[in-house]
């Protein structure tokens, strides 16, 4: 057997912004990839960013939230295959205004004890699965 090639690690971040004992969570639009399952503000890392820069920058992307670095709160990272996800989390006294792009179809205020119940994508629901203790 020839020696495989190493897959190249897909890095992703995701933000867990949480008003109230409720988080932010979107729902991807029909022509999205992963259409109409629900997840938090997140995605892709890009080459040269770090996951902090990746995770302002997708929040603000997504849900038009612009949060600071020292906002953040890192939760856990976890790799799973050649994905590697990193969680954040911030808490924020008031809502702020949502502004979602055309990835998403809506949003809604969850509270964290009906996370579990919605249709969720795979990174929300890894986290989920996980990570009771934060919800």
């Amino acid at each position: 057997m020839g020696m495989s090639k190493m897959a190249k690690v897909k890095k992703s971040a995701w933000l867990m912004l949480e008003v109230d004992g409720k988080v932010l969570m979107l729902k991807r639009g029909p022509k999205a990839n992963n259409p109409n399952l629900w997840n938090f503000p997140g995605g892709n890392i890009d080459p040269g960013e770090t996951a902090i820069q990746g995770v302002i920058r997708e929040s603000f992307e997504e849900a038009g939230i612009k949060v600071k670095p020292d906002q953040l709160k890192f939760i856990t990272a976890l790799t799973v295959k050649n994905r590697a996800l990193a969680y954040y989390r911030v808490k924020m006294d008031d809502f702020p205004k949502v502004k979602i792009n055309n990835e998403s179809s809506k949003y809604e205020w969850v509270p964290k004890k009906k996370i579990k119940n919605k249709k969720l994508h795979k990174a929300t629901e890894m986290f989920v699965k996980i990570k009771k203790v934060y919800l």
